[in-house]
């Protein structure tokens, strides 16, 4: 009996133990299980936070990208003289080619073979003056001298509009206006010849960016303006505006830095200062070549 009953109490005993092994074993399962997974879920919302962020800083670099790249027109007092010409005479030639047209349609009475003689005009003089005289004239005046030229042309054809009362006033303003497209690949030029190589293309997009948004502008304004000018004595008068761009923008011309905007002269001395040099040393190696040879043949 004795044996039995020391018998009946190791099994007692030994499945209440196995019963609060496997409770402590199911509790501890449970409270990892609920560990991992509060670990998990943080570690979700971080990962789902940093792409957020990671999102919006990829936009705001998207959005602020065209700001980042004209920055290079801020650079220093030459290239915002240079902005600021690009700008002015921008709205001015954008207004001039949007409104010139409707304008001698609807005052002038300008018919389909007055206006096929005004493109003829700017087409054939354009190609002139952009591949003959803009060459010959820089490199007699220089860059400066070529932009100042060509804003003051600018000022006097819009001043021929303003006040034209006949079709011939207004093809002599058209033949005038061709010298003023000679600013914009001066000034690109200068741009150009005053950054590294690459910001080459860094600074004809600004340059392009800017006309465009004075393209925008100025068609605007002047049409606002020949609103209220079209019942007066003058209706034209509203290309006075474009007049008065044309003459900030000679203003702003004429106050560019002479050695930075000639940038062409220096280079061209360089050149012509390398090609005489080469030249010099070329006759010299020939010389003493020929020299020892004379010298090989008395031995």
């Amino acid at each position: 009996e004795a044996s039995e009953r020391a018998r009946l109490e190791r099994t007692i005993r030994g499945r209440t133990r196995g019963r609060c092994d496997t409770t402590t074993t199911t509790t501890s399962t449970t409270l990892n299980g609920n560990v991992d997974s509060i670990l998990s879920s943080t570690d979700t919302n971080n990962n789902n936070n940093n792409n957020g962020y990671i999102d919006k800083y990829v936009i705001f670099q998207i959005l602020t990208r065209p700001i980042r790249e004209l920055s290079i027109l801020n650079r220093d007092t030459f290239f915002r003289l240079l902005s600021a010409l690009a700008f002015f005479s921008g709205m001015s030639t954008s207004a001039d080619q949007t409104l010139l047209l409707y304008y001698v349609e609807d005052r002038l009475g300008f018919n389909d073979r007055d206006v096929a003689t005004l493109f003829m005009i700017l087409g054939i003089l354009g190609i002139f003056v952009q591949g003959v005289v803009l060459k010959q004239l820089t490199d007699c005046l220089r860059e400066k001298r070529v932009v100042v030229l060509a804003f003051a042309f600018g000022a006097l054809h819009n001043t021929l509009y303003a006040f034209a009362e006949s079709k011939r006033t207004i093809f002599v303003g058209v033949a005038v206006g061709t010298l003023t497209g000679m600013s914009f690949p001066t000034i690109s030029a200068m741009k150009s010849n005053n950054v590294e190589e690459h910001e080459q293309g860094r600074i004809q997009g600004a340059l392009y960016a800017l006309s465009s948004l004075a393209g925008a502008i100025g068609p605007i304004l002047l049409r606002s303006v020949y609103s209220k000018t079209k019942d007066t004595k003058y209706p034209g008068s509203f290309f006075m505006v474009a007049t008065l761009f044309y003459t900030l923008a000679t203003f702003f011309a004429t106050a560019l830095p002479k050695k930075r905007a000639n940038s062409s002269m220096e280079s061209n001395h360089d050149s012509d200062t390398d090609t005489s040099s080469d030249k010099q040393y070329q006759s010299e190696l020939i010389a003493s070549r020929r020299d020892s040879f004379d010298d090989t043949i008395l031995l």
